[in-house]
């Protein structure tokens, strides 16, 4: 049975700080938790209707198992999100080389152990399934946090320059392969007819 208490120590304290990371890093609220608030306020309101009785603790366990199924869902997301982020950046090969200011050895420990702790964190909430499902936040904490740290080390600016350049190498190579196909040819055609 949850208490008043125990259900804003959940919201303030595991709750607020992995949901205003998410909604920072995404740059807008995310469509999958919509119901979960819609459950917790329904509950709540029943809470606040039926007070201390029965019915009224009922609503709020309710209430507290919807907002750790949003605080789960949040830590889930918002891995899965950097998750995405990171594998983008480092399956890019001018990315992993040159965009961040890491090396190459600490970018995959880094990267090793987001991963790893991802996985634990997995692991220990399928194991608790039931029981306390919060027990697995720590590993999504860490895990997120070890992300965090990898893409503060982001040089997003160095990146673009060394793309800029390569794409302006391209065009130079692909513009004098073309001139030195016209000179071939006219070599080709002059001596072509001398040999005629």
């Amino acid at each position: 049975m949850a208490t008043r208490q125990e259900f804003l120590s959940l919201y303030r304290d595991k709750f607020l700080p992995v949901y205003s990371d998410l909604v920072s890093f995404l740059g807008d609220k995310p469509q999958e938790l919509l119901v979960q608030f819609e459950n917790i306020n329904s509950h709540l309101i029943c809470v606040l209707e039926y007070g201390k009785s029965q019915k009224g603790q009922e609503n709020l366990d309710k209430a507290y198992n919807h907002l750790t199924r949003a605080t789960l869902d949040s830590s889930k997301l918002l891995w899965i999100t950097i998750n995405a982020k990171l594998d983008a950046l480092l399956l890019d090969e001018t990315s992993r080389t040159f965009g961040f200011s890491l090396s190459q050895k600490d970018l995959r420990n880094g990267y090793g152990l987001f991963k790893e702790l991802g996985r634990i964190a997995r692991t220990v909430e399928m194991q608790y399934v039931g029981d306390d499902p919060l027990m697995s936040l720590p590993y999504y904490r860490g895990a997120i946090d070890t992300g965090f740290g990898i893409l503060k080390h982001e040089d997003k600016e160095r990146v673009q320059k060394i793309r800029n350049l390569s794409f302006i190498a391209l065009i130079k190579s692909q513009i004098i392969g073309f001139f030195l196909g016209i000179i071939a040819s006219i070599i080709a055609s002059i001596l072509w007819k001398a040999f005629e």
